[in-house]
């Protein structure tokens, strides 16, 4: 049995190497959204060699961290 617990949220995190520092964006459940904000990111970001662009998957952002 699947409980609210053991349902994957979804983390778009951009890290800047530089300052190092991440900025978090939660998704939840919805994986789709995830994967259309990690691809613009991405694009967006592609040219900085200081941030690095990840999409995660974990129980709960406390978790992430």
């Amino acid at each position: 049995m699947i409980t609210m617990s053991d349902e994957i949220r979804h983390f778009l995190v951009r890290y800047d190497i530089g300052r190092q520092s991440a900025e978090i964006e939660s998704f939840g459940e919805d994986y789709e959204a995830a994967l259309v904000a990690y691809a613009a990111a991405e694009k967006q970001l592609r040219a900085d060699p200081q941030v690095e662009v990840v999409l995660l998957g974990a129980d709960s952002e406390a978790t992430l961290r």
